[in-house]
């Protein structure tokens, strides 16, 4: 049986994913020219980012802080939103992270 928590938990990702994939994110930052704002999944923290961006590959990460600093802007990593307290805020670059997935090598000499 599956328990209250994890059918929203589930059907949010879902909906995220969905708006991702249809591009329904791209395009109200691409007629807005400013990302839309961002908040955790109470409500209580909200702010909207200089920028934001969602790699799905470690290159596009590089380039994307790569930017950042030229742009002297700083980079908050955000995860699952679920913080009650500000810590993915920024007035820089917001890197979404839900789009990378798994491990793609491992330096073992580091």
């Amino acid at each position: 049986m599956i328990g209250r928590r994890a059918l929203l938990r589930g059907a949010a990702e879902a909906a995220a994913a969905a708006a991702l994939g249809s591009g329904l994110v791209a395009r109200a930052f691409a007629a807005s020219g400013q990302p839309p704002e961002w908040s955790n999944w109470s409500g209580s923290v909200r702010f909207t980012p200089a920028e934001k961006t969602a790699p799905t590959t470690l290159a596009e990460v590089r380039a994307a802080v790569r930017r950042a600093a030229a742009a002297g802007r700083s980079v908050r990593a955000i995860g699952s939103g679920h913080s009650f307290v500000p810590l993915c805020e920024t007035n820089g670059l917001q890197l979404v992270t839900s789009r990378l997935r798994g491990i793609e090598s491992i330096d073992v000499k580091k």
